[in-house]
């Protein structure tokens, strides 16, 4: 592994923000401006993760994961070393992206200040703890790592 190679193992690229203002700094990680030809360039070498796929901005999650295969691919075919992206989502709660499921959270429960919500936050456990076998597969299939 070269030290470019090394190097761009550790860098992230925040892949889509759809030109809006995100986040602090979100140009320091961002190919927003120069579209495939840009993204190609920036991953030359290979990339270590690409950051909120799905999350940034309203996509439709089976074009979006059809993109993603298809850019797994191209990473390991067009780089020396063929190692696919890890996928960055926020997922503390379900998966933050446009009509993903979320779940309650015993911290949102309580910050809620209403005593009855973390009552009937308790009847949903069971649901909570049946859909923890669902997740992995669910992002496999997105095209994340579970």
């Amino acid at each position: 592994m070269t030290l470019e190679e090394k190097l761009a193992q550790i860098v992230g690229y925040w892949v889509d923000q759809g030109g809006n203002v995100v986040a602090p700094m979100q140009g320091e990680m961002t190919t927003a401006s120069g579209g495939a030809e840009a993204l190609a360039d920036a991953t030359r070498h290979g990339i270590g993760h690409y950051t909120r796929v799905y999350g940034t901005r309203p996509v439709d999650a089976a074009e979006r994961a059809a993109w993603l295969w298809a850019e797994q691919r191209r990473l390991q075919r067009e780089t020396r070393l063929g190692i696919p992206a890890l996928v960055h989502e926020e997922c503390l709660t379900g998966l933050a992206a446009w009509k993903a499921a979320t779940f309650p959270t015993p911290l949102a429960w309580g910050a809620s200040f209403d005593p009855r919500s973390g009552a009937r936050g308790r009847r949903c456990d069971r649901f909570v703890d049946e859909s923890a076998r669902y997740p992995p597969r669910a992002r496999s299939r997105a095209g994340r790592h579970p």
